[in-house]
């Protein structure tokens, strides 16, 4: 029988609702989170420009002596600082006053802007959380320079933080290439070698690394004998945390994973932590 509009059905039965709106945005942020939690994110109240003082340089005029030789007085530059400039991002939340009085009373199961303002709070860590690893070159370099910028492939060119590292050799992070400073390609049976060399360079006194970032799109496999070789070690809390990595998405995990091929391994030397 034909009916003029709605059925039966849907004229005296309403949905079975959750009244829950289902977090399908959300990513893993696994770094940025860990960058929180270690202290690494540092309000800033205001200035014309984010400043990072550095002792880049031991005083030349040190020197033993005996009597009445002639001491070094000459005067020594020792400090700078890497300058940076602003970066801004923001995310719009807007409602109409139509949507605003359809969306009240007790036919309102759902806060509207509420949950707009909650999109708009997941949309902006996704989008941080991926910046993080970026180079600083998205839309128009307005974007914030991460660690594509900060860790390079290679360690002598380019600039950061208005120092060039071409001239300062105080500033460049450390690469090793498994072809090139291995001898083959990262694969299970050299891994264990090869991070064990990088790390030797990234320790200073007391100071060493405390996270590993290893590329999820790689063949599983050449991490797990990295991974059971810091299991076997006795105080693990002494060892770094291991972070798996996407293009867009990271995600701690207990995959094992590692770059492929000549895939540089890289890692922050103990200068490139201060920025």
């Amino acid at each position: 029988m034909a009916v003029p509009n709605l059925s039966e059905i849907v004229a005296t039965t309403i949905e079975n609702r959750s009244k829950t709106l289902a977090d399908n945005v959300s990513k893993s942020h696994a770094l940025l989170d860990r960058l929180e939690k270690r202290g690494k994110a540092k309000p800033a109240d205001g200035g014309r420009r984010i400043m990072q003082e550095i002792e880049f340089a031991e005083n030349g005029t040190f020197g033993w002596y005996s009597g009445y030789d002639t001491l070094n007085i000459s005067p020594q530059e020792v400090f700078s600082a890497a300058e940076y400039d602003w970066k801004q991002c923001a995310v719009s939340v807007s409602i109409s006053g139509l949507e605003e009085l359809m969306n009240s009373g007790e036919e309102q199961f759902i806060d509207l802007l509420e949950g707009r303002i909650g999109n708009a709070e997941r949309t902006m860590k996704n989008r941080m959380g991926a910046a993080v690893y970026g180079d600083g070159t998205a839309d128009g370099g307005k974007s914030i320079g991460g660690l594509q910028l900060l860790i390079a492939d290679t360690p002598t060119a380019g600039t950061v933080g208005g120092i060039n590292r071409a001239n300062w050799s105080f500033w460049r992070n450390v690469a090793f290439s498994g072809v090139t400073d291995g001898g083959g390609a990262v694969s299970t049976a050299n891994i264990v070698d090869y991070m064990t060399r990088l790390w030797l360079q990234l320790v200073r006194g007391v100071e060493k690394p405390d996270l590993i970032l290893a590329d999820n799109k790689a063949g599983r496999g050449p991490l797990d004998d990295l991974l059971q070789t810091i299991d076997a070690v006795p105080d693990a809390r002494e060892l770094p945390m291991v972070l798996l990595a996407e293009a867009d998405e990271v995600a701690e995990s207990e995959a094992r994973d590692v770059p492929a091929g000549d895939e540089p391994v890289r890692d922050a030397s103990p200068e490139e932590e201060q920025r």
